[in-house]
Formats: structure tokens, C-alpha cells, sequence
């Protein structure tokens, strides 16, 4: 700030949240089963792979009461799972001295679970939320519903599940909807001429 004339600089350091002395690491657990496969003298390769994994004293920041000067801490809030399955399949349409064309594709699918929460049985995270049986990342939200025809206005579910016109933040509830896809996948294919 300036005095006068004078520019006036002031250092200073603030807390953004409190020490957590019980704080540790996370702790995963996993299972992987694999198989890799080769058909037609190689034209088809592939892997398929299933994982199992389960990661304890799950690492987050949980929020807390605000008159404890911050608004959440760095916490172990939990377990959570995760199972799926993977596959990578390549196939050889052309094979020559000169030309080589191959197209691939992989595809994964995921399953995750908050398994348990450690204090708590719900967290809000924003837009989000943690629950014991939900999967990471449900969305925790007003459910909206369309529009009144008769005069515009917006139309949302309490938490009851009967329509309203009102929006009411207290009217959240946890949607079967994810941030966390269930299925991601690729596709490709590679071309070489001559060793280019």
C-alpha cells in the first residue's frame, strides 16, 4: 500500500488448513489376472486383463467446521475399490516385404465403489459427493426436470421426489451418475511403406 509518498511493502504467511498428525499413506491392494494371445500365425494378437484393487486409509480433503479457522483438512476418510477388465487386440490385414497394415483397438470397464468412510457415512465434495455403496465422484445434486409449459419456469424434484418450481440447494440428493466413465476405449491402425 502507499503512505504519503512512500510505498510501504508488508510480508506476511497464512494457514490454508490445519496440521493432521494421524495423517499416513494410502494402502492399495491388487489383484491382476492376464492373457495374451496369438491366432492365425500372429495376424490377431491380444491381451485381456482383469484387476481387483482396493485402496485403504483412502487420502482426501474432508471438509470441517468453519469455526475451526479453516474449511476441510487433509484426511485418511476411507476405502474404496475398484474391478474391471481390459482387452488390446491387434490385427495384421496386410503383410509384405514392402507394405505392413494393422488396425487395433482397446477397450477398458471399470467398476468403483466407496467400500466404507471412515467417521462420516456421506462427504460432500462440491458438485460431488462420497457415500458408503456410490461409486467415487456421484454427482450430489438438485434433480432438474424440465420446464413448465404453461409459464417457462424451471422445474426440479425435491427431496421428496415431487416436482417443485422452487430451487432449493437443501433439495439435494446423490444421482446415479458418475464423473468417472464406465467404459474408455481406442481404436487405431498402423501403416508402413518400405520401412517408412
Amino acid at each position: 500500500y502507499t503512505f504519503g509518498t512512500e510505498e510501504v511493502i508488508t510480508n506476511g504467511a497464512v494457514a490454508l488448513q490445519g496440521a493432521n498428525p494421524d495423517l499416513k499413506w494410502e494402502t492399495t491392494t491388487q489383484l491382476d489376472i492376464g492373457l495374451d494371445f496369438s491366432l492365425w500365425q500372429g495376424k490377431l494378437t491380444g491381451t485381456v486383463d482383469y484387476y481387483n484393487k482396493v485402496t485403504s486409509d483412502l487420502f482426501l480433503f474432508r471438509p470441517i467446521s468453519r469455526t475451526s479457522g479453516f474449511n476441510g483438512i487433509n484426511a485418511n476418510v476411507g476405502e474404496m475399490k475398484n474391478n474391471g477388465v481390459e482387452f488390446t487386440f491387434d490385427y495384421e490385414i496386410v503383410s509384405t516385404n514392402d507394405l505392413r497394415v494393422s488396425v487395433n483397438a482397446n477397450a477398458a470397464h471399470n467398476e468403483n465403489t466407496i467400500v466404507k468412510l471412515a467417521d462420516d457415512d456421506f462427504i460432500q465434495t462440491g458438485q460431488t459427493a462420497l457415500s458408503e455403496g456410490d461409486p467415487f465422484g456421484s454427482f450430489y445434486r438438485v434433480r432438474y426436470v424440465g420446464v413448465n409449459p404453461a409459464n417457462g419456469n424451471p422445474m426440479f424434484l425435491d427431496a421428496n421426489g415431487d416436482v417443485t418450481d422452487q430451487y432449493n440447494i437443501s433439495d439435494r440428493v446423490l444421482l446415479d451418475k458418475t464423473t468417472q466413465p464406465a467404459w474408455v476405449g481406442g481404436f487405431g491402425t498402423n501403416v508402413s511403406y518400405k520401412g517408412f
